[in-house]
């Protein structure tokens, strides 16, 4: 049995979309030397992509690939994406994309099947797995168990009445899970007092 509400209309996953992972380019292609390349990978399920790497600056790349449609047309596509480097503690550094949209520096962009372009997973719209999976109930109530004290202390501890309200919405959130607990437990004695 899961808690929380249910969710009907869920985003598509990143493991969805096509990834282009910066470790993954950086170990292939050298950036300060390199001026043409090719990038062959494979997507999670399975499918093969090869995307061609061409005017390499130290300060963008141009993608070049083709995305076939379902109904077998074929649509090629040619841009660039700028690159932002930073510096590492031992020497080197760490290249980045930016994204075509927000301009944030990012790892890994995506390429959704609703999209033509790379870009963030935030501009996408792309939730990880994890987020769509809800909590079993034991997890929940115990949860509520172990934090409930702990936001108890902090609101006898709190200064500003701000603070002290933002505990208290949290604390309410919990108390039903300590609730539920209780009244199992009593559910549970019953039946046994019924069966001696």
């Amino acid at each position: 049995m899961l808690v929380g509400r249910a969710v009907w209309n869920k985003k598509t996953k990143t493991c969805e979309a096509w990834a282009l992972d910066m470790t993954y380019l950086a170990k292939r292609v050298n950036f300060e030397l390199d001026k043409y390349t090719y990038v062959s990978w494979k997507s999670n399920w399975g499918r093969h992509a090869i995307i061609e790497i061409a005017d390499i600056c130290p300060a963008r790349i141009t993608l070049k690939y083709t995305i076939q449609k379902s109904n077998g047309q074929s649509t090629p596509y040619s841009y660039n994406v700028i690159l932002d480097t930073t510096p590492c503690n031992y020497g080197g550094k760490r290249w980045w994309f930016r994204c075509l949209y927000c301009h944030r520096r990012v790892r890994v962009i995506y390429l959704p099947d609703d999209s033509p372009v790379f870009a963030c997973r935030t501009c996408h719209h792309l939730t990880y797995e994890s987020q769509q999976v809800g909590k079993p109930r034991w997890v929940a109530l115990a949860d509520s168990v172990f934090k409930l004290p702990k936001l108890e202390e902090q609101w006898y501890r709190a200064r500003s009445e701000k603070r002290r309200q933002k505990l208290e919405r949290m604390m309410n959130r919990l108390r039903p899970g300590i609730q539920a607990i209780i009244d199992w437990g009593e559910r549970t004695r019953r039946r046994r007092n019924r069966k001696r």
